[in-house]
């Protein structure tokens, strides 16, 4: 995405060279990061999000987007992104944002952070949904065993060095 600055190699999307482009040229050719912790904002509402992402997007797509990721549209859509929501909430409507963009590339940092048990299993399926159904690539970053199911191809890393599989880094970095 860009947050931090690429000291070896190359990132290239579509054929173009983005290696040194900044995070907001990035995001404009369709690349979008959910954070394990998303940021609250104070005095914005979710509809306010929901817009800042696609300002072409309905009321009738930002309530479908909402029920996509297991939240009631007349109870959230204008309802302020403030420190009283849980954090499952938060991590939601952060996913129902990045849903609602033009994407090309989707960067999931552990978006089963903050998330109860209950709708775990929900929020895999609506990610790997939208994934296919939008035709993107998802990259997600995660501890969890459980969102492998929606893999195509999966990419272990511990300690900075790719592993053969989940074990061998398992046996690497946890400690005795």
């Amino acid at each position: 995405m860009g947050i931090k600055e690429a000291t070896t190699g190359k990132i290239s999307l579509d054929g173009q060279d983005i290696t040194n482009l900044s995070i907001t040229e990035r995001g404009k050719l369709g690349i979008s990061y959910g954070f394990q912790y998303p940021a609250r904002f104070r005095g914005i509402t979710v509809w306010d999000l929901l817009r800042y992402a696609n300002p072409d997007l309905s009321v009738e797509e930002g309530q479908q987007l909402l029920l996509t990721v297991g939240l009631e549209p007349t109870k959230y859509l204008h309802r302020e992104v403030s420190k009283a929501l849980s954090g499952g909430e938060t991590k939601r409507i952060e996913l129902a944002t990045v849903f609602a963009r033009k994407n090309k590339v989707l960067i999931l940092d552990e978006p089963e952070a903050g998330v109860d048990l209950w709708s775990f299993g929900h929020l895999v399926k609506a990610i790997k949904s939208y994934a296919t159904e939008k035709k993107i690539l998802l990259l997600v970053i995660t501890h969890s065993k459980e969102l492998l199911e929606i893999a195509d191809q999966i990419v272990v890393i511990c300690d900075g060095e790719i592993q053969p599989d989940w074990d061998a880094c398992n046996l690497r970095c946890v400690p005795n």
